[in-house]
């Protein structure tokens, strides 16, 4: 129609649409870090250990600008969100005060809604977990997959959700799970989970 928007693609093809989603990924703004000599991680973000100290003495950082452990690989990561953002400014603040407190990591837990649904995931899918060779034999990596309601069936207006829990088979260890579904609940099995 004549609302359609319009994308030139590089070879300079021209589409009409109705809906454009940009999913450009964020980079860390790290100009004054590096300009202060900070070690600055792979992904861009400043190197912090466990109470969020730089490599510089009593210099610490907190945030979208930071690479810190990954809870479930161990390795460095960059996870642009509130809640590790959150808990990392608190455990700079109680280390700047003189209480030793640790950053434990970020497992990725996220939640977002769009169009009517809400989706939410956790820990990490299977593709990574093959990437990070995180179990000695991936064929022990097992999946479940669940349609429950929203909540109980018999309370008038559930509505289905869906749940995929990934885990190791030898142990039981969750691994990570995603949810998606139309009404609320989604991000409470996640936060569960």
């Amino acid at each position: 129609g004549t609302d359609a928007l319009s994308v030139t693609t590089a070879s300079g093809k021209t589409l009409q649409t109705d809906l454009i989603i940009m999913a450009i990924g964020v980079q860390p703004e790290n100009t004054l870090a590096k300009a202060a000599g900070l070690n600055i991680g792979a992904r861009g973000g400043i190197v912090v250990n466990d109470h969020m100290e730089t490599s510089a003495k009593d210099v610490y950082a907190v945030g979208d600008v930071v690479e810190t452990k990954d809870f479930m690989t161990g390795g460095r990561t960059q996870v642009p969100l509130a809640g590790p953002a959150n808990r990392q400014g608190r455990v700079a603040a109680d280390n700047i005060a003189g209480r030793k407190s640790v950053f434990r990591g970020i497992q990725g837990t996220a939640v977002c809604g769009a169009f009517g649904l809400t989706m939410a995931s956790t820990g990490l899918g299977v593709d990574m977990i093959r990437r990070h060779n995180l179990l000695e034999n991936p064929d022990r990596i097992r999946s479940a997959r669940l349609h429950p309601g929203n909540h109980v069936s018999y309370y008038p207006g559930a509505s289905p959700l869906h749940l995929k829990v990934i885990f190791d088979e030898t142990d039981g260890r969750i691994l990570g799970a995603q949810a998606v579904g139309t009404g609320e609940g989604v991000e409470r099995r996640i936060d569960v989970i």
